[in-house]
């Protein structure tokens, strides 16, 4: 998940039985391809990395029955298997950081998440609205982010319209301003200021603006959030 700069970590991958091997397999792929972009060899280019290993995770996901079972998903991992360009090889590697988070949920979230992407209009277009804002983002601590809320989809906590904002919310946010506010406390969230990271994120529909004290003749703006950025922070900072 995404994770403010030089602080804590937001998010912690959980195992879950059943999804262990599974999970190793897409992890080992991840840490190779991250050690591959921040370190390439001549010998092992970074592209290299995730095209070898793509296939092998893109024959595991779609034997999955959460991705087999959504179209829009079984689509994007058989895409995986014919990548003939750089723009496909990164989008790969934005796929398995969203897909390490959601193979740590348990079976049941898991038949939940698939039942409610194919159960209606609404929720074939959250799926899309993933897989679009997936194939846009430019930071690569965003697409577990996206998965963690694909997770609370599973459980309840947001409807399939919350997700696609908040997917597209993920998007438009400039992630280093994103993890300040997300890293704010609990109680200090709801208590409007000037901080700039709030202000930044104004396009985004998770912080609105306030007409504060005026001082002189000059007023002051202050910046709170939305419910929506409301939604976003609590999940954010639920324990499971």
């Amino acid at each position: 998940m995404i994770q403010p700069r030089a602080s804590r970590t937001l998010f912690h991958l959980r195992h879950t039985e059943g999804s262990e091997n599974q999970l190793e397999k897409i992890m080992s792929v991840k840490n190779r391809f991250t050690k591959a972009l921040t370190a390439p060899t001549k010998e092992r280019p970074v592209l290299d990395v995730v095209t070898s290993s793509a296939e092998v995770v893109a024959d595991i996901l779609m034997k999955d029955e959460l991705f087999a079972a959504v179209p829009v998903f079984s689509t994007a991992f058989k895409a995986m298997k014919a990548m003939d360009s750089t723009r496909d090889r990164i989008f790969t590697a934005k796929l398995l950081s969203f897909v390490s988070v959601v193979e740590t949920m348990t079976p049941d979230v898991r038949a939940e998440i698939a039942k409610k992407l194919t159960a209606d209009n609404e929720g074939r277009k959250a799926g899309e609205t993933l897989l679009l804002v997936l194939d846009k983002l430019t930071d690569m601590d965003k697409p577990a982010l996206l998965g963690s809320l694909l997770k609370h989809y599973g459980y309840g906590r947001v409807t399939s319209s919350e997700l696609r904002r908040l997917a597209t919310a993920v998007d438009v946010a400039f992630a280093d301003d994103l993890a300040e506010f997300l890293d704010e406390s609990p109680e200090g969230l709801t208590r409007k200021s000037g901080a700039r990271h709030r202000e930044a994120l104004l396009p985004t529909g998770l912080i609105r603006l306030y007409s504060g004290p005026t001082i002189g003749a000059i007023g002051v703006l202050d910046f709170g959030p939305t419910p929506l950025g409301t939604k976003l922070h609590e999940l954010v900072h639920l324990a499971d």
